[in-house]
């Protein structure tokens, strides 16, 4: 499915661009990473060494720093904005530390980190399996990955909206929770736990709407995107707007995936060898 995947240097570009006005807008992925360390609570694990995928300007890095005072961490993204500025807000940790890269090469030797950590980053993975892959690989033996992902009802609006004008993919069609579940097991991890959550965000306008979702990053970063003509953007305005509520506020809907699997010796051969699917990964290298 080319026409569903991502260009990588815009991603890289958008957040960028985007970079110091990140967190006034970012209330969002703020409340995901607060539920993610809630979860941290309840499952037994006191890492050394943490992995922090997609940092963007290291509040998830803070958290941990003070969830975990001994660990080491690490904040990898791909946008040099914002690890400039995670730099700045974590100055004073000297445990915390930063690394330009991406997800589905990670620099790092095999078996560093007892857990690994990411706030919606892996949505934006073309090849999800081999991210999930490096991450199996840079993990410690019992070492735990927990993750959020956008699920396929995000931006479920502006979706139907676009239908309504032609069939060019506008949106992302995210991962439904089982299919990120079946791409854990493929990359050998263990003991996958899935659930979901929805969140409706309200606008005053759709202007605002366009607005907050450019500045997190969140807009059309498929490879195929096309040069929308006015009068198509006025049809879809015109099509969005049946989402407003009673007040004419505007809501779009966020599906958020939660997840958390183990790197487990019991899922290994005796070998230390794991089975991947061989039409799964076709599928994932073939986007």
């Amino acid at each position: 499915m080319k026409n569903n995947s991502f260009n990588i240097n815009q991603i890289k570009d958008k957040f960028n661009r985007h970079a110091k006005s990140y967190d006034q807008h970012a209330i969002l992925f703020q409340t995901i990473n607060q539920q993610l360390l809630a979860r941290l609570d309840y499952i037994k694990t006191q890492p050394q060494k943490i992995l922090v995928l997609g940092c963007a300007t290291g509040q998830a890095c803070l958290l941990l720093a003070e969830q975990f005072k001994s660990a080491e961490i690490i904040g990898i993204d791909c946008a040099i904005e914002m690890l400039k500025l995670a730099k700045q807000k974590t100055s004073a940790k000297e445990n915390i530390k930063f690394i330009a890269s991406w997800m589905e090469t990670l620099p790092f030797q095999a078996e560093q980190f007892d857990l690994i950590i990411s706030n919606s980053a892996l949505s934006w993975c073309n090849n999800l399996l081999v991210a999930l892959l490096e991450v199996q690989r840079v993990l410690k033996q019992e070492g735990l990955v927990l993750f959020s992902t956008f699920g396929p009802d995000t931006l479920k609006e502006i979706r139907q909206a676009w239908s309504e004008v032609d069939h060019h993919a506008h949106v992302h069609t995210f991962l439904d929770m089982h299919d990120v579940g079946d791409r854990l097991l493929a990359a050998g991890l263990s003991d996958p736990v899935m659930d979901t959550d929805r969140f409706q965000l309200q606008y005053q306008s759709i202007e605002q709407g366009l607005q907050e979702l450019k500045a997190l990053g969140i807009t059309n970063i498929l490879n195929d995107r096309k040069v929308v003509a006015k009068d198509r953007f006025k049809r879809f305005e015109r099509a969005l707007r049946s989402f407003y509520t009673p007040e004419k506020k505007l809501l779009l809907t966020f599906e958020i995936a939660y997840g958390h699997a183990w790197k487990s010796a019991k899922a290994l051969t005796k070998e230390s060898e794991f089975y991947i699917s061989l039409a799964l990964l076709k599928k994932e290298l073939s986007k």
